[in-house]
C-alpha cells in the first residue's frame, strides 16, 4: 500500500457528504481524522482512521486538535442539517453553529498554513437554471433559504478577507448541489 500520504481533517464525517470523503481519502492512502458531535453511522476499520466526537464551536478545542495532530489538509464538510420550515422557525440553529465552526476552521488553517477545502452549497446562488459562478456575490440567495445560504456565504467571505488581509489562498470553495 506505501505510505501514507499525508493526514487529513475531515469535519461532519458521518454527515453524507463526509462519510463518503473519508472513504475516498484512506482509498487514496490518506490518513484521515474524523470529527463530528454525531455518531459516524459508518463502521471504517483502518488504522489510519481515527474518529473523535466534538464540538468545533469550541475554539480552544479546535486550536488543540490542530496543534495536537499537524494536518497537511482539512475538507469542511460540516454542515447543519434542517428544512425550509426550520430555517424559518429557528434561523440561529443554522447561523450560530455555522459562524463558530467555521471561524474557528478557518482561522486554525491559516494558522498552521493547511490547504482547507470549504464545502459550501448551491443555496449561495440567486434561484437560476443555471449557477454562473462569478455571479453569486451580484445576487441574493432565495427567502426560502435565507438563513442556511448566509450560514455558508459568511465563511466564504471570511475566507475571502484571510486572503485580502493575510494572504492566505490555500483554499477552495466547492459547492455541492443534488
Amino acid at each position: 500500500m506505501g505510505s501514507v500520504l499525508g493526514k487529513v481533517l475531515v469535519t461532519g464525517c458521518s454527515g453524507l457528504v463526509g462519510t463518503h470523503v473519508v472513504q475516498k481519502l484512506l482509498a487514496k492512502n490518506y490518513a484521515v481524522v474524523g470529527i463530528d458531535i454525531a455518531p459516524m453511522k459508518v463502521n471504517i476499520d483502518d488504522n489510519r482512521f481515527h474518529y473523535a466526537s466534538n464540538d468545533l464551536r469550541e475554539s480552544s478545542e479546535v486550536d488543540i486538535m490542530f496543534e495536537t495532530y499537524n494536518f497537511d489538509g482539512v475538507i469542511n464538510c460540516f454542515g447543519i442539517k434542517g428544512s425550509p420550515i426550520r430555517a424559518k422557525e429557528s434561523p440561529l440553529d443554522f447561523l450560530e453553529p455555522s459562524i463558530k465552526v467555521n471561524t474557528n476552521i478557518i482561522e486554525n488553517s491559516h494558522k498552521h498554513n493547511c490547504w482547507l477545502v470549504f464545502m459550501s452549497s448551491v443555496g449561495v446562488y440567486e434561484p437560476a437554471e443555471e449557477f454562473v459562478e462569478d455571479t453569486v456575490w451580484k445576487t441574493l440567495p432565495s427567502p426560502n433559504d435565507w438563513f442556511p445560504s448566509w450560514s455558508k456565504r459568511i465563511p466564504e467571505l471570511y475566507l475571502e478577507a484571510h486572503k485580502v488581509q493575510h494572504g492566505y489562498d490555500r483554499w477552495t470553495i466547492v459547492r455541492p448541489a443534488n
